[in-house]
């Protein structure tokens, strides 16, 4: 009987094993301020990546800072406007959860690379990040239909299209609500207070300083457009963890740094909620 049971026992994989809680204190390293690519965040990522890809230098953090990006041309099916199909020779990755299609068009984002209007690559409307369902052969099947149906490349990205901001140092990630004084003369004495408005905040965004840093370009393009992000953050990447997305305007985007060289260039931004826009969910 005992040898039945340890043959039992062993046949259990280890993934079904529960993780032993040693700790309940944590490294604040762990919280993350992650953002969708927009025009700008695609063209500074393909051109830094094309120019890293394959050196021996390209590990560890670097991969973070400069995450892999390759475009590959295709189209979006007339008759299924859910798939997107790859034309070219380009080999398809193998689906994986948490995989979204970064759509949009080279050949406009190449034309607003130029000095008087490459922040124009900041409008929304130019890219659009949907999450990924399957992956067979050369057809990208999407969760939903693209707003734009004319979009001609794709890049495949894992985090659900998210990418942590790079080399950042620190941020504060504010949410209040506003009260609403009810006293009357028959409270007997006590104040009350019902809520009121909200407002949600993500300020203090500190950062080492580098243009060729793809989500550094995302939020300065935004910044001098006035444009939106879609933005995630929270403390930690833990079943039960709470975080946020929600779409921000880029309220600060500054470079500071001693011209005497005694202090490395930095930049500093912020984030403002634009109204309702933010789902708050739960890792599991």
């Amino acid at each position: 009987m005992a040898e039945k049971e340890n043959k039992v026992l062993k046949n259990i994989k280890t993934a079904d094993k529960k993780k032993k809680i040693t700790e309940i204190a944590h490294n604040s390293r762990e919280r993350f301020l992650e953002v969708e690519l927009n025009g700008a965040g695609v063209v500074v990522g393909l051109s830094s990546y094309s120019v890293l890809k394959g050196q021996p230098n390209y590990v560890g953090d670097f991969k973070t800072i400069f995450p892999a990006l390759e475009s590959s041309k295709g189209a979006i099916d007339s008759d299924n406007p859910k798939i997107f199909t790859i034309t070219g020779v380009e080999t398809v990755p193998i689906f994986k959860d948490g995989m979204s299609a970064i759509l949009f068009n080279k050949t406009e984002l190449d034309a607003l690379n130029t000095e008087e209007n490459f922040n124009k690559l900041a409008d929304p409307d130019l890219v659009e990040t949907i999450p990924i369902i399957s992956i067979v052969d050369k057809k990208i099947t999407l969760k939903r239909e693209p707003l734009d149906g004319t979009f001609t490349d794709i890049i495949i990205s894992e985090n659900e299209g998210f990418f942590q901001i790079g080399q950042l140092t620190n941020f504060d990630a504010n949410e209040s609500q506003d009260e609403i004084s009810v006293d009357t003369q028959t409270s007997g004495g006590y104040k009350g207070s019902i809520g009121g408005l909200k407002s949600a905040s993500i300020e203090g965004i500190a950062g080492i300083y580098d243009a060729s840093i793809p989500t550094v370009a995302i939020l300065m393009a935004a910044y001098n457009n006035e444009s939106t992000v879609r933005v995630r953050q929270g403390a930690m990447k833990v079943k039960f963890a709470p975080y946020t997305v929600g779409i921000y305007k880029v309220s600060e985007f500054t470079t500071s740094g001693e011209v005497s060289g005694n202090s490395k260039l930095e930049y500093k931004s912020a984030l403002k909620l634009q109204s309702g826009q933010i789902e708050k969910k739960i890792f599991n």
